[in-house]
């Protein structure tokens, strides 16, 4: 037989909803001690990986668009 599986452990419970027959739950086990100088930092980085995928959508919307109107 295979390795046990034991469920996660609940820790403190900030949100909690069914979705049918679901049980979801939120902890904040992972980012309650986190402090307000690591969440500008951890939202500065999130920042800059969306700003460079936005950048290089729109560089290949404008590249496509750019295409199109050679073809006519």
């Amino acid at each position: 037989m295979g390795k046990k599986v034991e469920p996660p452990t609940i820790g403190r419970i900030v949100e909690e909803w069914y979705d049918g027959g679901t049980r979801c739950i939120i902890c904040d086990d992972c980012c309650r001690d986190t402090t307000p100088e690591e969440v500008a930092s951890i939202l500065d980085h999130a920042a800059h990986i969306a700003y460079h995928n936005l950048y290089e959508q729109e560089m290949r919307r404008r590249k496509a668009e750019a295409d199109a109107k050679e073809k006519i």
